[in-house]
Formats: structure tokens, C-alpha cells, sequence
């Protein structure tokens, strides 16, 4: 039996687990990652890795189609395949042939008319297919819903298989279609399913449509017997700018054991009416509200119970009259109650709230323009849980830098980001236990041009015609906020809140440009904030992050130009417990980078980047102080709608006396202390339409480590 214990001395496998299927293996999979014994042969999972054996499909397909007269189509199809399962075995090579065939026969509408009696037009398909077992098509040969539609279970697939399909159309009318459908599947001896539909469509125009679908599957195999009855219907009339419709869906599913008549737990039940109504006489102004009521019954004990009653309510506003504003609101109201049987089994009463508003507004010829985006939603939602998996070595962007705790488990706040050499990959998943929350999502998004709106022979508007804004503002919160208003009606004194926040953040961005799309002389001021609050399973983790930046480009002459920037950054992150965690920081970083481009001609340019700056951390007791500078050099050759070749060198230098601290990711950027080189070279051409070809080579030298190279080169054709 293998046991979960990293950090002991005797862990010395790493393991790996694969399905096997149910009463093959020993272990049960209890959540991702996660494996507990249950016994030999009670499990689904064993400790083994399944090799992919090398195989060979390969199928050759023959059509005839003939067409006697127009209106009528004959076609025969043929088709072989031969498939080794596993090339690195000569058994059983004898059974590697299948074959198909298909007779497909079909009679377009044909007007039939009896005297001076127009009776109208039918049309006629007859499908007949076979399919043999050991047949191994190499794309899809049935529709997506073709199990469904037959009630095929999936475990019977590998067997001979017959399908014979009629289909008849008959149009009385000029707008009366009637079609009626009736389908025979048989797989070997141990499956049959007779299938029967009718539908009748009626459309006049946009003042009344009509349709009607009932499908009807009976199937029976070697252990049950099923009737399943599919219902779905629509109706509309229109008049002077109102719509009024109604939608109808309905299953019923019955199965049973052969030799019984008591209902098994798959069989199910429901009906749903749909009445809606909408308006569009006002120009660009469009009114909508449809109700729902759906009642749905599930088997417990054999027999068909009533399980819930769904109730739900759907409002709908469009405007787009004009350019200046147009906006989209929908408010859906639901509710889902469940009948004591089925309460008393754990199930809960479901209400759903949704607002989503999309607003976009231009004003003052362009000059003011934005955007409002809210949406507000009620749903069940479960604690998220941070899983590391171990992965190839430089394929992932996680390491793991030990037991701190030493309690023998890896815990999340026991790895780190890492650029180079990652083996770990993140994956974010959510706990079982499922709890009513409160999810709300709002941002908007204003530009301001004052060149558009100020007169520019003012001296007011002189001075303020280069300047322009952007402001952007995005808010998400994820409560169990039980008073819902709070949310919904933005009272902020609500949102991140430790007992009952899961995910909530609250990003501001602000812009201000002078010049903004000059290539001679631009300047641009921005300030970002970013609060938030994440709830693992381990724990809530806070975190705010604050950067203020100045950035400068100009062109010094014609082919050189220059972009310097200023940067400061406040990045800290906090637990709301005692439990110790590399998570825990309070970096503030100040830059300053200047990077000078050299363009003689547009498919040539080179490019010299100076950056220096200095990141502390204050959370130690002893604070982490880190002095950083870095040098690089580039050049891109382009060639013009083929590829390109660059080339980049870099040199980052980090000094500091840690004091023996835990470093952040954040304070080093995956870089050592010390002198670290960076190189690459990368080429990409486009050799024809359909061929293309990449070339590139990374290297690195990290301080104290040696020297690493990665080489890789793909030839890629499309067909």
C-alpha cells in the first residue's frame, strides 16, 4: 500500500495513479490528486502509468451515386478498414479488417396532383447502413446526439451494428410541412431501438408561425426495457409591433428491468411552458418578458414522484435608437422549490437572481465616451482549493522549496513562481461542499478628448488640446452575503469581508495622456490600484497592489527615437491568521528604464534598454533591500508579410544583503542575486501558404549556476 508522507526520509516514490475502470483497481480517487486504498479489486484506480501502444487505422472509402431522373438520388457507399491496435504485437493481426456499407435513397418533394386536385408535395429518404463491429472509422460517422436519439448506451457500441431509417415530407400546403420519421437500430443480438417522429411546422410569414415535435424511442437489451417520449412545440403570433408566443418542452423516460415493472432511478419526467410577449413598434426600442413554469418527477423506490416545481420570470430592454447611447438590460428571476421526499434526501430550494445591464454612451461629438457593464447573479459555489501537480521539469512555472511547517504535507504557501526549470503547474479547484453565494461583476470604462469639445484658438483650448483621459474601473465579488441588497445595490462596506467573501477584487486604473498617438512627443501619467481577497481552503489571503508610473517617448531624429519610464510599486500581501507563509510581503520598488530604438530602414530596427531600480521588503524583521540594474540589446529583422529574425541579449544584476530572508518571486522576478545573463535567437519564415518553419535557441547564466541551453526548431504544414 502505498501512503501519502512527503518530508519523511523512507517517501521515496513518486506516484502516479491511472483508471482502470470500477472493481479493477484498489485505490479510490477521493478528489484531484488525492488516492485512498479501499482493498484489492474494490477500487477504480491502481499505482500504474499505461504506455500508449503505437497503432494503425487506416480506411479507404468507395461512393457510386446515381441519378436517374431529377428529383430522385441513388447513392451506394462502401467503405474498409484495417486497424492494429498495437503494431508492437503480431496476435490476432487477422482481425483487423471491418468494413461498412450504406444505401442512401431520396425523392425530393414531387407534386402530386389527381384531376384538378392539387394535393400537394412528398418527398421520400430510406436509409439503410451497416456497420460491423471490428469497423475503425477514423473521424465521426453519426450526429453528436445520436446515442441520445436512440437511447444507445455506449458499453454496446463494439458490436455488428443494422440502422435503417425512413423519412417521409408532405406539403398540403404552401406553408404546412409534415414530417414524419421512423428509425430501426439493432447492435448484435443484445440491442434493438425502434425510434418514432412527427413534426409539424407551420409558418406564414412573421405574423404566425407554429411547430410541433414528438419523438418517441422504444429500447430494449438484455437486462431493461425503456419507453422515452421527447416533446417540444413552439408558437408565435404578430401584430402591429407585439409579439406573443409560447414554447413547450416535455420528457418522459420510463425503464425498467425485464422482468419487472417497478421504474429505475434513470427514468424522469418533466414539462415546461414558456408563455412570452415582446414589443418593437418605437424605433430601436425593443420590450420583452416571457414566464416559465416547469414541474419535473424522479424515481425513488420504483415509482415516478413528484420531485420539484420551477417558477421563473425573464425581462429584457433593448435600445439603439441613436448613436449617443445604447444600452441592454436582462433581469431573470428564478425559483425552484422541492417536495418533502425529496428534501429530506438533501436536496434545497434554488433561487436565482440575475441583472446584466450593458450600457455604452458617446457624447459631445466623441469627445465623452464609456461604457457601464454590471452583472449581478445568485448561485451555489464552493470553497476554492489550490492543487500543485508535478509535471516535467521546465514545464512548469511553480517549484516546490520545502516542508517550512515540517508537518510531511505540501502545502500551497510551499511553492513558488519560478521562470526557468518550473516543475509544478497550479490547477485551481472547488472543494464539494456547496454553499448559496452572491456573485456581482461591474466595470466601466470612460475616454476623454478635450481637443473635441474646447475651441482650439482659445488659449484654454490651446493649452488643453494634447491632453486626453482614460479612467477604468472593474469591481468583482463573490459573497454568502445573506442581505443580497447589500451587493446588488453596491455597499462597499460589504464587499471583501473575511466571513463571507470567497473572491472580491477592486482594480482602478487612470490614465492621462498629452500627445497620446504622437511618434515626435508623448507623456502619459498612470496610476493602477488593485485590492483583493481570496478564500482558499488553507485560509483568506489579502493583497494590494498600488503603482504609479510616468512614461516619456520622443523622437530624437527621424530614425532614432527613445521611451524612458519611471515606475514605482507597492506590492504587499497579507493572511488574516498566524499560520507562516512566503505569501506574506510588503515590497515597495522604484525604477527607471530607458530604452533608445534605432530604425534606418522599417524592416530593421535595434534596440539598447537600460533599466536600474531598488525593491525592499519590510514584512522581515530585518528588511530585504535589493539593488537592481539590467543592460540589453536587440535586433528584429522583418521581412515583409514572411517572418522575422531577432536576436536579444540581456544582462540583470541583483545586489542586496538579504539577512538570510525568504525572497519573494515578486522582489527577484525568478533571478538570483548576483549577475544573470540572458540570451536568444529566434527566426520565423514563412516558406509557402501552407508551410511555415520556426527556429529558436534560449540560453541563460544564473548566478552560481551553469550555463543552460534549449534549442528547438518545428516544421509545420496545413492541408
Amino acid at each position: 500500500i502505498y501512503r501519502y508522507n512527503p518530508g519523511n526520509p523512507n517517501s521515496i516514490y513518486n506516484v502516479a495513479f491511472s483508471f482502470k475502470g470500477s472493481g479493477k483497481g484498489d485505490y479510490l480517487r477521493e478528489s484531484l490528486g488525492v488516492f485512498n486504498f479501499v482493498g484489492i479489486g474494490k477500487g477504480t484506480y491502481l499505482p500504474v502509468i499505461f504506455l500508449p501502444m503505437p497503432q494503425l487505422n487506416q480506411v479507404g472509402n468507395f461512393i457510386i451515386n446515381y441519378k436517374p431522373i431529377d428529383g430522385i438520388d441513388l447513392s451506394f457507399e462502401y467503405s474498409g478498414s484495417i486497424f492494429d491496435r498495437n503494431r508492437f504485437s503480431a496476435l490476432d493481426d487477422n482481425n483487423n479488417f471491418g468494413s461498412a456499407r450504406n444505401i442512401h435513397f431520396n425523392i425530393s418533394p414531387q407534386k402530386i396532383i389527381l384531376g384538378n386536385l392539387n394535393l400537394g408535395e412528398i418527398g421520400l429518404t430510406y436509409k439503410d447502413r451497416f456497420v460491423s463491429k471490428r469497423y475503425s472509422p477514423i473521424d465521426r460517422i453519426n450526429t453528436i446526439e445520436f446515442n441520445r436519439n436512440y437511447n444507445l448506451n455506449t458499453s454496446l457500441t463494439n458490436l455488428d451494428q443494422n440502422l435503417r431509417e425512413l423519412n417521409l415530407t408532405y406539403l398540403p400546403l404552401k406553408n404546412l410541412v409534415i414530417n414524419s420519421f421512423f428509425g430501426f437500430l439493432r447492435q448484435g443480438t443484445l440491442f434493438k431501438s425502434n425510434r418514432y417522429k412527427n413534426t409539424v411546422r407551420y409558418n406564414n410569414g412573421n405574423a404566425i408561425s407554429a411547430f410541433y415535435n414528438i419523438d418517441y424511442v422504444e429500447t430494449e437489451n438484455t437486462n431493461f426495457k425503456s419507453k422515452w417520449t421527447r416533446q417540444e412545440g413552439e408558437s408565435k403570433f404578430n401584430v402591429l409591433g407585439l409579439t406573443s408566443g409560447l414554447n413547450y418542452l416535455a420528457e418522459n423516460k420510463e425503464e425498467f428491468n425485464l422482468n419487472s415493472d417497478s421504474l429505475l432511478d434513470g427514468s424522469l419526467k418533466y414539462y415546461e411552458f414558456d408563455p412570452y410577449i415582446s414589443y418593437e413598434k418605437i424605433k430601436g426600442l425593443k420590450l420583452s418578458f416571457k414566464y416559465t413554469f416547469r414541474k419535473e418527477y424522479a424515481a425513488i423506490s420504483g415509482v415516478l414522484l413528484q420531485q420539484a416545481n420551477a417558477k421563473g420570470q425573464f425581462y429584457e430592454i433593448d435600445y439603439s435608437g441613436n448613436r449617443t447611447i445604447n444600452t441592454h438590460l436582462t433581469v431573470v428571476l428564478r425559483n425552484k422549490i422541492f417536495e418533502k421526499d425529496f428534501t429530506l434526501r438533501g436536496f434545497k430550494e434554488s433561487k436565482t437572481v440575475l441583472i446584466r445591464s450593458v450600457s455604452n454612451v458617446r457624447l459631445l461629438k466623441n469627445a465623452l465616451s464609456g461604457n457601464v457593464f454590471y452583472e449581478v447573479s445568485t448561485q451555489k459555489s464552493a470553497k476554492l482549493q489550490q492543487i500543485f501537480v508535478k509535471v516535467e521539469k521546465g514545464k512548469g512555472n511553480f517549484i516546490y522549496i520545502g516542508d517550512l511547517n515540517k508537518n510531511g504535507i505540501q502545502d500551497e504557501n510551499e511553492f513558488e513562481p519560478a521562470l526557468f526549470d518550473g516543475n509544478y503547474i497550479k490547477i485551481t479547484t472547488p472543494t464539494d461542499k456547496l454553499f448559496p453565494v452572491i456573485s456581482l461583476k461591474m466595470s466601466t470604462n470612460w475616454r476623454i478628448r478635450f481637443s473635441e469639445f474646447i475651441n482650439k484658438n482659445s488659449i484654454i483650448g490651446k493649452i488643453l488640446k494634447p491632453i486626453s483621459t482614460e479612467t477604468f474601473w472593474r469591481v468583482e465579488e463573490k459573497s454568502r452575503e445573506e442581505d443580497l441588497k447589500k451587493i446588488y445595490l453596491l455597499n462597499f462596506s460589504s464587499f471583501q469581508n473575511v466571513k463571507n467573501t470567497i473572491r472580491g477584487s477592486n482594480f482602478i486604473q487612470q490614465d492621462i495622456f498629452i500627445n497620446e498617438n504622437s511618434y515626435v512627443f508623448s507623456f502619459r501619467f498612470r496610476f493602477t490600484q488593485s485590492k483583493n481577497l481570496n478564500l482558499f481552503s488553507d485560509g483568506p489571503v489579502r493583497s494590494y497592489i498600488r503603482e504609479r508610473s510616468i512614461r516619456f517617448r520622443m523622437r530624437l531624429v527621424k530614425e532614432i527615437s527613445n521611451q524612458t519610464e519611471f515606475v514605482n510599486k507597492q506590492d504587499n500581501a497579507f493572511l488574516d491568521s498566524n499560520i507562516p507563509s512566503t505569501r506574506r510581503r510588503q515590497i515597495t520598488s522604484n525604477s527607471i528604464s530607458s530604452d533608445f530604438v534605432y530604425r534606418p530602414e522599417n524592416n530593421i530596427e535595434v534596440g539598447f534598454k537600460l533599466k536600474a531600480g531598488r525593491s525592499t521588503d519590510v514584512h522581515p524583521t530585518v528588511p530585504t533591500v535589493i539593488d537592481f540594474n539590467s543592460q540589453s540589446i536587440r535586433m528584429v529583422l522583418s521581412f515583409a508579410s514572411r517572418g522575422r529574425f531577432r536576436v536579444n541579449f540581456r544582462r540583470d544584476e541583483l545586489l542586496g544583503n538579504t539577512a538570510g530572508n525568504f525572497l519573494p518571486f515578486e522582489i527577484t522576478g525568478g533571478k538570483l542575486i548576483g549577475k544573470n545573463y540572458f540570451w536568444d535567437v529566434s527566426f520565423e519564415y514563412r516558406i509557402a501558404t501552407n508551410l511555415q518553419t520556426s527556429l529558436s535557441y534560449i540560453g541563460r547564466l544564473r548566478a552560481g549556476d551553469k550555463a543552460v541551453h534549449t534549442a528547438r526548431a518545428e516544421f509545420r504544414a496545413f492541408f
